[in-house]
């Protein structure tokens, strides 16, 4: 969509309590456009009772010059408002703004992690409800027993969905790494990253952490094996830049083993940062990058860009990641390079290891 302006429309039925709707919906547009780049025009309009309609809600995002609409219906149930009504206001929409893109997208019901999201809801309603005994059992099993049941259970958790072998490895891995079955949802992989990310490892190519946690979680006897040598941004320098962070600094002082390399940033956003400034201004070349920094500042902003940029990446959008999210996916990485199926080194202690 290049530079174009692009907006979305939630769509809300509406309720006769004007005011408190109201409200709630303000609220709502509120928390999620902290969330959300700010290019993105976001608002809400309302199939009866309130305002403003859809048509409403359109014409101000066409008096902001927006050219794609996007209408996303907050509905659970594909009843007759989403068989009948929404698609007749659709094609009234479409023939009142020639030349202004507007589509319907699938209903809040049709979303697949809503089911997962109502299981964490119901487990931090009812906690003890998930306590049935069972944990008992794990205090005599070996921690390869538990990884094999734990890598089980995160097939089970991908369920039917299309990845490729490869791709499917690395997804379990973080799976496995976070306990989070709703992240999902939020890894992208560019096409092809795993094979090129694979491919650079079996050659040998550096590996790039952006601090020592990383660095540290990386299966040090494989990359051994491999022959790949490993460079950590942080430590490049002790001292606190006059400008910039340590970290950033550290990956432009990495600029002379950066072509090639896989790239591991799980914690620091600047380091991500740097890496595209660096694409961008020197014509770097990364074999791929696994860009997951965590945080509210600078991380979402710093991912978005990532996928941006042209080479193979793996990522988690928004302001989830961290550090054990970018270790289980190199590792996972490693473990293809080499074949290898044995421990997987280390995982970062301040993200949680035990799963």
């Amino acid at each position: 969509m290049g530079r174009e302006k692009t907006g979305v429309i939630l769509l809300l039925h509406g309720s006769r309590e004007d005011e408190e709707t109201t409200r709630w919906m303000e609220e709502l547009l509120r928390r999620a456009s902290v969330l959300l780049p700010e290019s993105l025009r976001l608002g809400a309009a309302f199939l009866q009772f309130n305002r403003p309609d859809l048509q409403e809600a359109v014409g101000r995002m066409r008096e902001d010059s927006v050219e794609h609409v996007y209408v996303m219906p907050l509905f659970l149930h594909p009843g007759r408002h989403l068989r009948r009504d929404v698609p007749h206001l659709m094609r009234r929409l479409r023939e009142r703004n020639p030349g202004m893109e507007v589509r319907l997208c699938g209903s809040l019901g049709e979303q697949p992690w809503l089911f997962e999201a109502l299981a964490r809801w119901i487990a931090a309603e009812l906690p003890d409800a998930f306590f049935d005994g069972s944990a008992e059992r794990w205090r005599s099993v070996t921690g390869e027993e538990i990884m094999r049941a734990s890598m089980r259970l995160a097939r089970d958790i991908l369920g039917n969905r299309c990845f490729g072998e490869g791709e499917e490895k690395v997804l379990m891995r973080i799976l496995h790494a976070t306990g989070d079955p709703t992240i999902l949802g939020s890894v992208f992989l560019s096409p092809g990253a795993v094979d090129s990310g694979v491919k650079a490892l079996r050659r040998g190519a550096a590996v790039i952490a952006d601090v020592g946690m990383v660095k540290a979680g990386l299966n040090r006897g494989v990359l051994e094996r491999l022959g790949c040598p490993v460079y950590c941004a942080a430590e490049r320098r002790e001292e606190v830049p006059a400008s910039g962070t340590r970290v950033g600094n550290g990956i432009l002082d990495l600029r002379g083993h950066l072509d090639g390399s896989v790239v591991v940033v799980g914690n620091a956003p600047t380091a991500l940062m740097s890496l595209i400034h660096l694409a961008r201004e020197e014509g770097v070349a990364p074999a791929l990058v696994i860009g997951t920094p965590v945080g509210f500042i600078q991380a979402p902003e710093s991912k978005r860009s990532l996928m941006a940029l042209g080479v193979p990446y793996i990522t988690v959008q928004g302001s989830r990641g961290g550090s054990s999210v970018a270790v289980a996916a190199a590792n996972a990485l490693l473990e293809m390079a080499a074949g290898d199926r044995g421990s997987q080194g280390p995982v970062p202690a301040e993200e949680g290891g035990g799963k």
